[in-house]
C-alpha cells in the first residue's frame, strides 16, 4: 500500500533529475488497491503514459531558463549542403587517382564477376583471344594466392605471346617473360592421358624466320621440368648448341640435365631409376646430339667438354657420334686441336663410354613427319613416274635430250658423294622452259627423302637457278622453307619474305614463270644450311636492294656479322639484336655481288677496302674477285693499278710455256693456294676493261701477257673472241683517227 504521505512527499520534489529529463522511473513496491489505482491513472493523460507528475509552470519556467545545448557538427555540415549534391566535373580529376592506370585494369575485369566465376571468365577470355585482358586477371589471380588448375587452354595464350616477335630487344624479353608465365601452366607429362608432341609450339620457336635462343632456353627447360625432356631434345639440343654462345649452350646442357633429373625425384623414383634415366638422356637425346652438332660447327673445345669423364654422371655415346667428333678433329688446323684425339679414341674403345649405336634416337632425316611406309610407298610412286617420262615407248614421255639428262639423275640425286650440282641446274632450266613442273618436284621429294646431305645439296641446285633467272625472291622463299636462318641477316629476310607475302596476297606478283610452280607449299622440318647457301640468300638480298644505299648498309651488315662470328668467346645473350645469328660461316661468293653494285669512278678507293675486308676475316679472295677489281681498274684507264693486280696473281703462279685454255688449272684457285691461278676470264676482263677506255696500249699488254700463258683458238671461249673483235675495232679507230691528225698536221705545216 502506497501512504498518502510518502506520496505528497514526491510530488513536492520537482527538481528531480528523472522529471526533468523525462524518464520513466518506476515507483518502489506494493500493489495498490484497485480502487485508488484507478483513480490515480484517471488524474494523468492516457496519450502520456510516461508521465506521472503533473506538467505544472515550474516545469516550463526550468525548461525555459535552461541553456541551449550546442548545435552538433554532422547538423552544421547538413545545413550547410544543398538538398542534392551536384554530380563530379569529368575534367577534374586532380583529387582521385587515374582509372585508366594499369594497376585498375585487372579490378575492372574481376568486378564484373564473382570470385567463383573468375576462373570460368579467365578460359573465356583465352578462347576469345583477349589474351591482354586475361593476362591481367592472371596476375591478380596469382597475386592471390589463388591455385590455378593446370590446363592446356594456357598454351593457347602463350603461343599467341610469340605468334609476332618484335624485333626490339626489350621487348622481345617481354614476350619472352609473358610466354614462360602461360607455359608454365601446361600439366606435366604424368598427369596427361597420353604423350602429347607440342608440335604447334615447337613449330612456332624452332622453325621460324627470326631464331629466339632465349626463348628456345626457356621453353625447353620448362618442358624439361614436366617430363618432356625426350620430347623436346630433338629440336632444342641441335638448335641451342648451334645458335648461342658456347657458354651459353653448354650451361643450358647442364640445366636441361637437371631440370629432367628434378621431375624425376619429384616422382618419388628410386635412385637406380633416376640414373638409368639420365645416362639414357645424357648418352642418347642431350649429349649425343650436342656432341655431334658443335663438331659440325668446328667447336671443338666445347664437343670435348661434353664426353663421358670421371666429373659427369656415368653415360655412354655411340660409335657414329665419336666417329664423327674423331673425323672432324683430324680434319681440323687449327692450333692444339689434336691434342683431344688420342683420349676421344680412348673413350671409342672403351666398354664403359661406348655403345654400337643408339637405339632410342632415330638419325634419319624425316622432313614431312612421314613413317616409314609413307616414305617406301611415296618414294617407289616418285621413281616410277620419273621413268615414265624418262622412257621412249611412255605417253609421258619428255624426248631428247631431257630424257637422256633425266635418267642418271634419279638415282644420282639420292647419293651426297657425286651430287651433280651443275646438272641439276641446267635440267631444272630446260625441263621448266618446256612448261613441264612435275619431274622437279618428285626429284627435290627423292633428294630430301635420302636424307639431309642430298636435301640440302638438291635445294642448293635449286637456288641457283633462280639467281640466274634473276627471281632473287625465290631463292630466299625456298631458304626460308627449308633451312634455319643461320648465316644471313634475318631482319632483311623477314621483311623481304613479308613483302612478298603481301604481294601475292593482292596478286602483284607475277605467276606466269614455271618456277612459282615448283615451290614447296607442304611444310618441312627445316635443316642446317651450309656456306653456299648463306651465299646465294646475301647475293638475293643485294639484287633486291633499289638503291646503293640500302647495299651499303647491307654490306656493313656482313661486316658487323664477321666480327661477332670471329668473337667465340662471348657469353652476351644481346646477340640476338645483332643483324645475324652465329653459326654458318659465309664464303668469297657473298663479296662479289657488293663489289659489283658498290664500285664505282667516283669511289675508286673501294676496290682495295673490299680486298682488305676479305682478308681481314681469313676469308681468301677468288679469282672472280681479282678479276672484278682488275677490269674495274683497266675500265677507268689506271694501268699501273690493273697490272699491279696482273702482277700478283703472275708472280705466284710462273709458267714456262703457254696451255691450253680449256685445262682444268685455267679454273682460277686449287686447295691450298692463297693467291689464285690468273685464268682466261681474268685475261678478258681486263683487256675489255681497256678497251672500254680506249687505252689500246693496255690492251695490247695484255693480249701479249695472255699469249704467254694460254694458247688461243678461237671458238673455245666465246666471250675472248668478242673481245679480240673489239680489239681490232679500237686499233682501227685509233689508226684513222691517228691519220686524221697526221693530214691535219701536214696542212697546217
Amino acid at each position: 500500500m502506497l501512504s498518502a504521505s510518502w506520496h505528497s512527499a514526491c510530488r513536492v520534489q520537482a527538481k528531480s533529475a528523472s522529471a526533468t529529463l523525462g524518464l520513466y522511473v518506476p515507483s518502489r513496491t506494493t500493489v495498490a488497491p484497485k480502487q485508488q489505482a484507478v483513480g490515480v491513472l484517471s488524474t494523468t493523460d492516457a496519450n502520456d503514459p510516461f508521465v506521472f507528475e503533473d506538467q505544472t509552470e515550474d516545469y516550463a519556467n526550468v525548461i525555459r531558463d535552461s541553456p541551449k545545448p550546442p548545435p552538433s557538427t554532422l547538423s552544421l555540415i547538413q545545413a550547410r549542403l544543398p538538398v542534392q549534391l551536384p554530380h563530379p566535373s569529368p575534367s577534374d580529376m586532380s583529387i582521385f587517382e587515374d582509372p585508366s592506370d594499369l594497376d585498375y585494369t585487372s579490378l575492372a575485369i574481376s568486378n564484373k564477376y564473382a570470385p567463383s566465376s573468375l576462373l570460368h571468365t579467365f578460359s573465356k577470355l583465352v578462347f576469345a583471344k583477349r589474351f591482354d585482358e586475361a593476362y591481367d586477371l592472371l596476375m591478380e589471380i596469382q597475386s592471390s594466392e589463388i591455385e590455378i588448375p593446370y590446363s592446356h587452354i594456357w598454351e593457347f595464350a602463350a603461343q599467341a605471346a610469340i605468334t609476332n616477335p618484335s624485333p626490339n630487344y626489350s621487348a622481345l624479353e617481354a614476350q619472352v617473360s609473358r610466354f614462360a608465365v602461360w607455359f608454365n601452366l601446361v600439366p606435366p607429362k604424368h598427369v596427361e592421358d597420353f604423350p602429347r608432341r607440342f608440335r604447334r609450339s615447337r613449330r612456332l620457336i624452332f622453325q621460324t624466320e627470326r631464331t629466339n635462343v632465349p626463348l628456345a632456353i626457356r621453353f625447353s627447360l620448362i618442358l624439361a621440368s614436366k617430363g618432356y625432356a625426350t620430347t623436346i631434345s630433338a629440336d632444342a639440343i641441335p638448335f641451342i648448341t648451334r645458335f648461342a654462345p658456347p657458354a651459353v649452350s653448354l650451361q643450358f646442357v647442364k640445366d636441361f640435365e637437371k631440370a629432367d633429373a628434378d621431375y624425376m625425384r619429384g616422382l618419388r623414383r628410386s635412385p637406380r631409376s633416376i640414373a638409368q634415366r639420365q645416362a639414357t638422356l645424357m648418352g642418347s637425346y642431350v649429349r649425343g646430339p650436342a656432341i655431334e652438332t658443335l663438331a659440325r660447327s668446328n667447336r671443338f673445345e666445347e664437343a670435348v667438354s661434353l664426353l663421358p669423364g670421371p666429373a659427369s654422371p656415368p653415360f655412354r655415346l655411340s660409335i657414329p657420334t665419336y666417329n664423327l667428333l674423331l673425323s672432324r678433329l683430324r680434319r681440323s688446323k687449327e692450333p692444339g686441336i689434336s691434342k683431344y684425339i688420342p683420349s676421344v679414341e680412348k673413350l671409342r674403345q672403351h666398354d664403359s663410354y661406348s655403345i654400337p649405336f643408339h637405339t632410342q634416337r632415330s638419325d634419319t632425316y624425316n622432313p614431312l613427319g612421314w613413317d616409314r611406309r609413307n616414305i617406301a610407298e611415296l618414294t617407289s610412286a616418285d621413281l616410277q613416274a620419273l621413268e615414265r617420262e624418262a622412257g621412249p615407248e611412255s605417253d609421258e614421255y619428255i624426248g631428247q635430250p631431257l630424257a637422256t639428262e633425266l635418267q642418271p639423275l634419279i638415282s644420282a640425286v639420292r647419293s651426297p658423294a657425286n651430287f651433280p650440282i651443275v646438272n641439276v641446274v641446267g635440267f631444272i632450266r630446260k625441263y621448266l622452259d618446256t612448261g613441264r613442273t612435275s619431274a622437279v618436284t618428285r626429284l627435290r621429294r627423292l633428294a630430301i627423302s635420302a636424307g639431309a646431305p642430298c636435301g640440302a645439296l638438291f635445294l642448293q641446285a635449286e637456288m641457283t637457278y633462280y639467281l640466274e633467272q634473276d627471281l632473287p625472291m625465290l631463292v630466299l622463299k625456298t631458304f626460308s622453307d627449308h633451312f634455319f636462318p643461320a648465316g644471313v641477316p634475318q631482319e632483311d629476310l623477314s621483311v623481304a619474305l613479308d613483302g612478298f607475302e603481301r604481294d601475292r596476297c593482292c596478286d602483284e606478283v607475277e605467276h606466269d614463270h614455271p618456277a612459282f610452280s615448283v615451290m614447296q607449299r607442304q611444310r618441312v622440318r627445316k635443316l642446317w644450311p651450309n656456306r653456299a647457301h648463306g651465299d646465294l640468300v646475301w647475293q638475293a638480298l643485294v639484287r633486291l636492294m633499289p638503291g646503293d644505299e640500302g647495299v651499303e648498309k647491307l654490306y656493313q651488315k656482313l661486316l658487323q656479322y664477321l666480327t661477332l662470328s670471329v668473337d667465340k668467346e662471348s657469353t652476351d645473350t644481346t646477340f640476338l639484336s645483332s643483324p645475324c645469328s652465329p653459326g654458318v660461316k659465309v664464303g668469297p661468293a657473298v663479296f662479289t655481288p657488293f663489289i659489283q653494285r658498290l664500285l664505282s669512278k667516283e669511289h675508286p678507293q673501294r676496290c682495295p677496302e673490299f680486298v682488305h675486308d676479305m682478308m681481314r676475316f681469313g676469308i681468301i679472295p677468288t679469282v672472280h674477285h681479282f678479276t672484278q677489281v682488275g677490269g674495274f681498274y683497266a675500265s677507268t684507264g689506271d694501268a699501273p693499278r690493273a697490272f699491279m693486280v696482273m702482277d700478283t696473281l703472275e708472280m705466284q703462279h710462273p709458267l714456262d710455256e703457254p696451255e691450253s685454255m680449256l685445262t682444268k688449272r685455267t679454273r682460277g684457285w686449287r686447295k691450298g693456294e692463297e693467291i689464285p691461278r690468273p685464268d682466261v676470264i681474268f685475261y678478258t676482263s681486263i683487256m675489255r676493261g681497256f678497251i672500254m677506255s680506249r687505252q689500246l696500249n693496255g690492251a695490247l699488254e695484255v693480249d701479249r701477257r695472255f699469249k704467254q700463258r694460254y694458247i688461243y683458238v678461237h671458238g673455245q671461249h666465246p666471250p675472248l673472241d668478242d673481245v679480240y673483235a673489239d680489239l681490232r675495232r679500237l686499233q682501227d679507230d685509233i689508226e684513222k683517227q691517228t691519220t686524221r691528225w697526221q693530214r691535219r698536221g701536214n696542212g697546217l705545216a
